[in-house]
This record gives C-alpha cells, sequence and structure tokens, in this order.
C-alpha cells in the first residue's frame, strides 16, 4: 500500500493556497513565436483508407519539421502532416516515419504506446478538443479532458518505414465557445514515440501537449460554427438551444423571489407561441406555475418562491405553440438555511492566506492510493502518521466520497465517466469516508481541502445532477472546523462557464471559506472562477 504520493507532487500542490503567481523565465525558450500556416479547403473529401494518394491531400497544407515538445530540438523520428476541410470535416493525414517500425508500440489503450494527437481550438479560446488514434486505428476523443462520443473516421497503414493515418473529424463533434464564423484557430498535431523517447509537435508546448498558449495559428479555414454551436446547447430533446434558461442556484430560506432568466434562440416568428414557467420538487410533483405575458428574445421573470419549504427543486421554461413544445430548458435550484459562521476562520489579505487570523502556509499531501491499489488499509492512523510527518493540510482523494454523495449515484458517474469497472471497485472498497478523514484531522491538528470536482467531469459537460452533486458535499460538511477551503476541479482550463457557474454556486453555499481551482495554463480566461487559481508545473 502507498498512502502517499510522490514528493514533486507534494511539493507541486503546497504552493497552490498561496494565489501568487510564480513564473520561471528560460532565455529565448518561452519567447519563441508559435508557428502558423494557411489552410485551404478541398473540393472533393478525401478517401479515409490510409494510403493518401487523393488529390485532396495533393492541395492540402503540409506541415514537418516536428520538435520536441520542449521545443529544444528536432525528433530524430520525423513526422510530416496534411490538413484540409470542407463543409462536414476536418480532414488530417500524418506520416510517421520509423526505423524500428517492427517495434512498433501498439496497445487497446490509445495513450500505452505510439500514438499521434490532434489539438483543435476554434478561436484561440482554450476551449480545444483533443484526438488521440494510436496504429490500430482507435481512437480517444474528448473535450478538453472529458470523453465524448464521436464519429471521427479513422484509417491505418504500416510500411517498412513508417506507419500512416488519414482521420476525418466531423466539425459536429468538436467543441464549439461561439456561434459566429471562425477563422483564426489554435490547433497542434503531436506525436508520442516512446521507444525513442521523443514527444514531438509541430508546435513546441514546452511544458506539454496540453498547453492551448502554445498551439499553432492556423488561418484560412473559415467554418460558420452557428449550426454546431446551437446543437451543443442545452434543449437539444426538442429544437436544439431553442430556450436557455438561467437562475441562481441558492436561495436563503428568508428569501421571497426567484428571477428566472429566458433567452429565445428560436429563428421563426415568436407570433402564437408562449413561454411557460413552472417548479416541481425533488418527486416531480408541479408546485408553481406562471406563463412569461408577453415573449422577447431576452425575458426576465419573477417567481414567488415564499411557500416552499427548504429542498431541491426544478424549474423549467417550455416554448410552445398551441400543444407543442418547440424548445424546452430546466435548472435545479435549493432552498437552504443561511450558513452559521464556521469556528475555523479562513480568509485572503493582500494575497496572503489566513487561518484564525494568523498567516498559514498550507504544507499539503494528497490523502489516498494509487489507481491499481484498493484502499482497504488506509485508516486514521495514516492520518495521525500525516501530522506526525510535519503536514498541516491534506486533500483526501475522490475515493472517499462513496457514502457522502447519494451512495451509489456517485459510483455510476465515474463508471459513466471512466467505462472501467476498477474505478468502480477503487471507491467501494474504501473504508474511510471524507466525515471520517474530518474528524480524525481536527483531532490531529490538521486542516483539509475537500476535492469535489471528479464527479462532474463526464461527457456531459452541464449536466445539472453532476454540479449538485458537489453542492451536496459542501451543504453537508461547511460547518465542520477541519474544513481550510474548496477544491472545486482540477485542469478544466476550457469550461470557463461551467467554472464560473460552480464557483458562484460554492461562494453562495459557504460564503466564508476560499474556493480553489487547478488548472494545466488557463488562468486569464478563468480569472473569475476561483478565489485561488494554480497552475501544473508538468
Amino acid at each position: 500500500m502507498q498512502v502517499y504520493h510522490s514528493v514533486v507532487s507534494t511539493i507541486q500542490k503546497c504552493f497552490v493556497c498561496i494565489p501568487v503567481l510564480l513564473c520561471i523565465t528560460v532565455p529565448g525558450l518561452c519567447a519563441q513565436a508559435v508557428p502558423a500556416m494557411a489552410v485551404r479547403s478541398t473540393a472533393v473529401a478525401p478517401v479515409i483508407d490510409g494510403e493518401l494518394n487523393d488529390p485532396a491531400w495533393a492541395g492540402a497544407a503540409k506541415f514537418g519539421n516536428f520538435y520536441l515538445f520542449s521545443g529544444e530540438k528536432p525528433a530524430t523520428e520525423q513526422t510530416k502532416a496534411y490538413m484540409t476541410y470542407d463543409n462536414t470535416n476536418l480532414y488530417v493525414a500524418f506520416i510517421c516515419y520509423d526505423s524500428h517500425i517492427a517495434e512498433l508500440k501498439i496497445d487497446d489503450t490509445v495513450f500505452a504506446g505510439d500514438d499521434l494527437e490532434v489539438f483543435i481550438d476554434p478561436g484561440q479560446g482554450y476551449n480545444y478538443t483533443h484526438i488521440g488514434i494510436n496504429p490500430k486505428g482507435k481512437v480517444r476523443f474528448a473535450w478538453q479532458l472529458g470523453d465524448r462520443q464521436n464519429s471521427v473516421t479513422t484509417a491505418v497503414k504500416t510500411f517498412a518505414d513508417r506507419w500512416q493515418v488519414e482521420i476525418a473529424v466531423p466539425w459536429k463533434d468538436i467543441k464549439w465557445a461561439t456561434s459566429g464564423v471562425v477563422s483564426d484557430w489554435g490547433i497542434n498535431l503531436c506525436r508520442a514515440n516512446p521507444k525513442a523517447k521523443e514527444f514531438s509537435c509541430w508546435s513546441p508546448t514546452i511544458t506539454g501537449f496540453h498547453n492551448p498558449s502554445k498551439f499553432g495559428i492556423i488561418t484560412g479555414m473559415k467554418v460558420d460554427a452557428k449550426q454546431f454551436y446551437l446543437a451543443q446547447q442545452p434543449g437539444e430533446q426538442v429544437i436544439s438551444g431553442a430556450l436557455l434558461l438561467s437562475t441562481d442556484k441558492t436561495f436563503y430560506s428568508t428569501e421571497k423571489e426567484l428571477a428566472a432568466d429566458i433567452r429565445v434562440r428560436f429563428d421563426g416568428s415568436l407570433g402564437g407561441k408562449k413561454i411557460l414557467l413552472s417548479v416541481k420538487d425533488s418527486q416531480g410533483k408541479k408546485l408553481l406555475e406562471s406563463p412569461v405575458s408577453q415573449i422577447l428574445l431576452t425575458n426576465r421573470k419573477t417567481i414567488n418562491i415564499s411557500p416552499l419549504p427548504i429542498g431541491d427543486y426544478t424549474i423549467t421554461a417550455s416554448l410552445t405553440e398551441g400543444n407543442k413544445t418547440i424548445g424546452e430548458d430546466a435548472r435545479w435550484f435549493q432552498k437552504i438555511k443561511p450558513m452559521a459562521k464556521p469556528a475555523s476562520k479562513t480568509e485572503i489579505k493582500d494575497g496572503v492566506f489566513y487561518l484564525n487570523g494568523k498567516p498559514y502556509m498550507p504544507i499539503i499531501l494528497y490523502f489516498g492510493s494509487d489507481w491499481g491499489q484498493a484502499a482497504k488499509e488506509i485508516g486514521v492512523k495514516d492520518i495521525r502518521d500525516a501530522a506526525a510527518k510535519g503536514f498541516n493540510t491534506i486533500i483526501p482523494e475522490y475515493q472517499f466520497l462513496k457514502e457522502d454523495i447519494c451512495g451509489d449515484k456517485v459510483l455510476k458517474l465515474i463508471s459513466e465517466f471512466s467505462k472501467n469497472e476498477g474505478r468502480v471497485n477503487f471507491v467501494r472498497e474504501t473504508n474511510l469516508t471524507l466525515g471520517e478523514i474530518l474528524d480524525a484531522a481536527i483531532q490531529n491538528n490538521l486542516m483539509v481541502i475537500p476535492y469535489i470536482g471528479f464527479t462532474w467531469r463526464t461527457e456531459k459537460l452541464d449536466d445539472e445532477d453532476r454540479i449538485k452533486l458537489g453542492a451536496d458535499i459542501i451543504q453537508k460538511y461547511r460547518n465542520h472546523p477541519a474544513v481550510l477551503c474548496w477544491h472545486s476541479n482540477d485542469e478544466t482550463d476550457g469550461w470557463t462557464d461551467l467554472n464560473q457557474k460552480v464557483y458562484k454556486l460554492y461562494k453562495e453555499l459557504d460564503p466564508y471559506r476560499p474556493a480553489w481551482l487547478n488548472l494545466g495554463n488557463a488562468v486569464g480566461a478563468n480569472k473569475d472562477a476561483a478565489d485561488i487559481i494554480s497552475t501544473d508545473p508538468y
């Protein structure tokens, strides 16, 4: 059993809770400009067969001279790439030269051996799509770091001195952050060659492949994102994005009104149509109903919620014409008791973290077991041991949440996210709960930073149920004196809207403690999504 993570991991996280940005500059390296390339469309789509002999590739943009991701030197095993597009797909092809082709490392898991990786960031807003392909043609497709279903087509051919790949990526599958015409793109093309110990890319990323600030720039590729963007918004069960509802998530028991903002995204005439707001309890029973008297593109409707008792509710906005529902969107909200001030007082003043009026430097231990090991043996003795070894703060892994949020519900979510029964067992076989860890920590003069982000790193990024799980944890433990702050999520750089939404909710639930968000790189885009932001110094 290994309770403690590596010293490097621990040291990385130790600096997390001090809101100071440290920049280490390597002269001449970080200042390098990223490469740029113009990409033209093709009138005839290439056949995806791995041959690369279609006319589309002859007129495609050509990429070469791959460097190690650090930027220090060219890769010894070079890669060529080609790119073109049409109204339906982005097309990318690779030729991967390999002097030891017989030793090509092929695994059922995409990132366990040789692979190619494509990063696509429309509009350079750090909302990127990540595609991995291995020599078997197996695909791993993600928005940021959340796996997604996809319709990507690939074909692979292996030769005596190389392996080559053709890829067709449907525009509808990639992550769109805007509904306008996209003409400037952040894109990178990367290759993992583990037997040569080379990880190379078209645009060197310095800190690892997942660094959108170092993606290369693609111009000339103009794609109207409107139809794809709207299809990815809430309300897909009726007309994609026809209606968008937003409201506060929490209302204290003394508040009397709920203000709902309703945006209509329906291209047709609004004549003869109606918007109806309804509120249901957690059992689905309708409690309130109120029509919007005049429909505009942007509407605000106030509902009297004073009769509602403390509890969970769903508010639904429906756009109808006669008996037909054209668009619908729903959000959950809660009525809660105002939080009493906790026994421990945490605050940030002039860039310094204070606990109970004194400056506090968290010396943090990630507390849990390795992926391949069960956590049956982890117990209170290990919390005492952490204190004895000089740590003053611990971050329990998500495995300790098994009984704290809806029992088997969290296990179902983890299984859905990972497609791996091992992760479910990893949680199921853990003995300690978060509550027991908090109690043991306070007895040993330790503070705790609960990590509550994993449960909403799933394909449906804006799933209300996932966000609610984090809110349930905060409400359950917010008055515990061992809680130092809340760790909202990890490396969700491109999920800026969701990060801000979750931060607002968590601050409503616990206004007395900071919320901490860990990112890969996109600090500027997420500056309003946390009290403390850290980056992973890979």
